[in-house]
């Protein structure tokens, strides 16, 4: 009884979307309130709201883990899969060549040729058989795409995800606010992979110089730490489509980013992240990404 008036409550949350505009709701209020105490308590704006943005968490990782729990996941990914399917199909006219162009031009060859009527009213059956094979097909691929999305059962915790996004957003305010020494206090230690991966011929470059070079290199955190406490430039780096994944005491974070100098995106790539919970803490084990220049 439990697992149906869990399940009608999430069918209820997914139809009318009533749970998420309430979190949404509870997430501002509190994050108006904790402004408020910061300012009491003699912080800058600024500040204010940047450490009621940390204390907070981060609000999407909040979101997220709220409507996977309140809602059907599954059935929204899956409608919207469909959506997509039929929306493709409408725009391909091949699946339902059967208009009154069609028709009037059916019947005037038609009536040059009482043989042909069979063959246009072939061509309509056919169209739509191939429409139906089509949706059969969509239909099937949507299914298997989202048992596929659900993926293995990993040991993970919304408690643990919304930690390690919260350490995800602590790196963005770091750079903004140019804190070098907050951002290598992420680390799990000074010398954790921290580079760009380069590309085959600024490795064939470095190796003129040292032949032993193994791609990487040495890290490159102090560097970073001390362009941020040095730079006199706006900074910031924005994120875009965040993943993270979590198995135990091993996490996974992959994102696409921006490095914004003075509002101008000087570089974009893919940025990836290990991490691990040691002592209760989310700590940062290696930051890798490719890097494309804007100039």
């Amino acid at each position: 009884m439990r697992f149906l008036r869990r399940f009608f409550i999430r069918l209820s949350n997914f139809a009318t979307g009533r749970a998420d505009q309430r979190l949404q709701d509870e997430l501002a209020e509190h994050l108006a309130f904790q402004i408020d105490e910061n300012l009491r308590a003699g912080m800058s704006p600024a500040e204010a709201r940047r450490q009621a943005a940390l204390k907070l968490g981060a609000a999407a990782a909040i979101r997220e883990n709220h409507h996977a729990e309140q809602s059907l996941p599954f059935f929204e990914n899956l409608s919207q899969d469909l959506r997509y399917a039929v929306r493709m199909m409408v725009r391909s006219p091949g699946l339902f060549n059967c208009d009154h162009h069609d028709g009037a031009a059916g019947a005037t060859r038609a009536f040059r040729d009482p043989n042909q009527n069979q063959d246009v009213k072939g061509g309509c059956q056919m169209n739509k058989k191939k429409a139906g094979v089509a949706f059969i097909t969509l239909l099937t691929c949507a299914l298997a795409g989202q048992a596929l999305a659900q993926g293995p059962e990993f040991n993970s915790n919304a408690d643990d995800l919304t930690k390690i996004r919260s350490v995800v957003e602590e790196f963005r305010q770091d750079i903004i606010h140019k804190d070098g020494y907050a951002l290598t206090k992420l680390m799990l230690n000074p010398n954790v992979l921290f580079h760009a991966i380069d590309d085959q011929k600024e490795v064939d470059g470095a190796r003129k110089i040292n032949a032993q070079f193994d791609g990487i290199g040495p890290s490159a955190l102090d560097g970073t730490a001390t362009f941020l406490a040095t730079s006199k430039d706006k900074l910031e780096e924005k994120f875009h489509n965040v993943e993270i994944r979590q198995d135990g005491d091993l996490g996974l974070v992959t994102f696409n980013y921006d490095f914004v100098v003075n509002d101008k995106v000087t570089n974009s790539g893919l940025e990836h992240w290990q991490v691990r919970k040691i002592d209760g803490q989310w700590k940062i084990l290696s930051v890798t990404w490719t890097s494309y220049s804007h100039s």
